[in-house]
């Protein structure tokens, strides 16, 4: 929704005012209002129309706001809990001091992340019924971190941990028994740790020493698939951040899939796509560092420095600015 404009115009007497209202994402929610004043009127007539217009302003960004709040109960009747999240946020940018708001944002929020959260329950469910426990720990493992009261979820990512752990695999002439065994217990762990291009280099050694084992072979295969998943909702995380003007939390998840699959090329098209933008982005940070750094506020001047490096990990500039601010910090604290 970083999109979303909304705005109003009206005149009183020779006065005009135009009042407009945009969410900008990582630089936060904008109002700008713009009063026309004509010359030659008293002081107590300019205070009069001036007492005017503001009454004006407030009623229109009360019926702004109170569109909002409509707009997102709207989508809170359909059952769709992230759009209505959204808009309340938005709304919560035209007045963060509704209190009655503050509720229904955390009220939706909460349903969103159990309608989330009973998803992938189901998805799990189904995947512990047809055998597929690797599917199912790490369904169940979702729908934990999203409902910790979850018990149902709970219970059956115990089960499901407990049939991965008494795995063992077949092949008893394999003079590398011992080591594919080994190997196995460490795949299976980095499974459970939704580690999947670790567990992966594992699978990869097993079939280094035993091409024709079967079992590894299907792991193998649902761990590709579980890797293609994780990055593909990363993708459409970053994209969310990115339309809700989150830049820098859209760049992390992007890097965070070229981690994972060097070559996927989604990531990297998307931050080639915003090449410019992350450039002027960059050079803000990077200055803002500088401000704060004059100014002696160091923790400060780092965080922006950091943010340098989530779009460029590799900025010499920030790097080496990073390095003397904190060489700097770590004297003044040994002087306290």
């Amino acid at each position: 929704l970083n999109g979303l404009n909304l705005g109003l115009g009206f005149r009183i007497s020779d006065y005009s005012v135009d009042y407009a209202y945009q969410p900008f994402g990582d630089l936060g929610d904008v109002h700008r209002l713009t009063v026309s004043l004509p010359f030659g009127r008293s002081v107590s007539e300019e205070q009069n129309l001036l007492a005017k217009l503001e009454k004006q302003v407030k009623d229109k960004q009360r019926n702004i706001f109170k569109n909002l709040v409509g707009e997102g109960d709207v989508w809170l009747a359909k059952g769709n809990f992230e759009k209505a999240a959204a808009i309340y946020a938005h709304a919560f940018g035209v007045n963060p001091d509704d209190a009655a708001l503050k509720k229904k944002i955390r009220d939706t929020e909460t349903l969103f992340k159990k309608q989330q959260a009973a998803e992938k329950f189901e998805r799990g469910q189904k995947a512990f019924d047809e055998r597929d426990y690797l599917t199912a720990l790490v369904e169940f493992s979702k729908a934990l971190e999203l409902n910790p009261g979850m018990t149902a979820a709970k219970r059956l990512a115990e089960a499901a941990n407990q049939k991965m752990s008494s795995e063992k695999l077949s092949g008893e002439t394999n003079k590398n028994k011992q080591l594919i065994e080994q190997y196995f217990q460490q795949g299976l762990l980095s499974l459970q740790k939704s580690k999947y291009a670790q567990a992966l280099e594992t699978w990869k050694k097993i079939l280094a020493l035993d091409p024709n084992n079967s079992r590894v072979s299907q792991y193998l295969r649902i761990t590709r698939t579980k890797l293609d998943e994780l990055t593909q909702d990363l993708l459409k995380l970053a994209d969310r951040d990115w339309e809700n003007g989150q830049s820098l939390e859209a760049v992390k998840k992007w890097r965070h899939v070229l981690e994972l699959q060097p070559e996927q090329a989604q990531a990297s098209a998307r931050l080639s796509a915003h090449k410019a933008v992350l450039q002027e982005l960059m050079d803000e940070n990077y200055r803002l560092g500088i401000e704060q750094y004059i100014q002696n506020n160091l923790p400060a001047a780092m965080a922006y420095w950091q943010n340098v490096l989530v779009i460029d990990p590799g900025n010499a500039k920030a790097l080496k600015h990073l390095e003397h601010a904190g060489n700097k910090q770590q004297e003044l604290e040994a002087i306290k």
